[in-house]
């Protein structure tokens, strides 16, 4: 059983990825569940449980799953080595059978072309924040709800960088969820907090880079994951005593994502769109019901600012 939320450890690391960039010296810096009936009649992880209310609503389940789009790494158009400090606005909407969870966020974002002089190596890291609307038929709705996300990436690259005839990468993605739907929403039913952690192998191909006016360069990204292992935690003992935390263990997902790299003089800016699935997971059974997280999918668009 999951005796305590880690939201406050979530972010943390947000913080960490700003404390990172201060104590970087600037010449261092690049230049150029849900709650299913035991009668097996609920098959879309509606968090309706059959015991006495409070009720908690509908998954919240998050789209901290599918991977979170980190940009294009240290490509044609990013400096050859270097830590580069960037920003990043976007909106999320996942989407289940019976619930949805919709809002923009803004982000942090770090890249580390040629870590400790690896030539073929980058390291990134996200920082999410967001306050997304949640809405369901069954449970009802409820504004606001604070969520944070980090996503850490590890990459090896076919070539240092792809200036000239672009490569390939692969590597890991480590994310980490905190979703708070503590609350009564719109019809009385109570929410509770939620976690997500998930280990991603992904692909990517870097375009050449191609000079389509005189001040600006530009390239293509595409991406393919796999999603490897992920887990959801839902402590459904806020919402009754009587109920345990569930732990669930998903193991399918798939996301696929394209982002454009435009360079100017100041910095880059890449507008990215995203598309993940991420399938049912294993039924944990509580005292007189069973838990599930329900297959859902979650598309994502923003922009992000690389300064040079």
């Amino acid at each position: 059983m999951v005796t305590a939320p880690v939201h406050r450890l979530l972010a943390g690391r947000c913080a960490e990825l700003a404390c990172i960039a201060l104590l970087i010296a600037p010449t261092a810096w690049a230049q150029d569940a849900l709650p299913v009936p035991p009668d097996g009649q609920g098959t879309s992880g509606v968090a309706v449980v059959a015991a006495p209310t409070p009720t908690p609503m509908a998954s919240a389940d998050a789209p901290a799953n599918a991977p979170a789009d980190l940009g294009t790494g240290p490509g044609p158009l990013a400096a050859k080595s270097g830590l580069r400090l960037g920003v990043s606005a976007g909106y999320t909407h996942y989407r289940e059978s019976l619930m949805q969870l919709a809002g923009p966020n803004v982000g942090l974002q770090l890249e580390w072309a040629q870590p400790w002089g690896l030539e073929r190596w980058v390291l990134q890291a996200q920082g999410l924040l967001s306050a997304p609307n949640y809405s369901s038929p069954v449970s009802g709705s409820i504004d606001r709800r604070t969520t944070h996300e980090t996503a850490w990436r590890a990459l090896y690259g076919s070539a240092p960088d792809a200036a000239s005839a672009g490569r390939w990468q692969g590597g890991l993605e480590w994310q980490t969820y905190y979703n708070d739907l503590r609350g009564t929403t719109s019809v009385g039913h109570v929410g509770y907090e939620r976690e997500r952690y998930g280990l991603w192998a992904l692909v990517a191909y870097q375009a050449p880079v191609t000079q389509a006016q005189p001040q600006v360069a530009q390239a293509w990204r595409l991406e393919a994951a796999v999603l490897l292992q992920g887990v959801a935690v839902s402590h459904l003992s806020q919402v009754s005593a009587s109920y345990g935390d569930a732990v669930n263990r998903q193991n399918r997902g798939l996301s696929l994502r394209a982002e454009r790299s435009y360079r100017y003089a100041p910095g880059e800016f890449r507008p990215y769109l995203s598309v993940s699935w991420v399938g049912d997971s294993d039924v944990q059974r509580q005292t007189n019901f069973n838990v599930m997280e329900p297959a859902n999918t979650t598309w994502q668009l923003g922009v992000k600012w690389f300064w040079k």
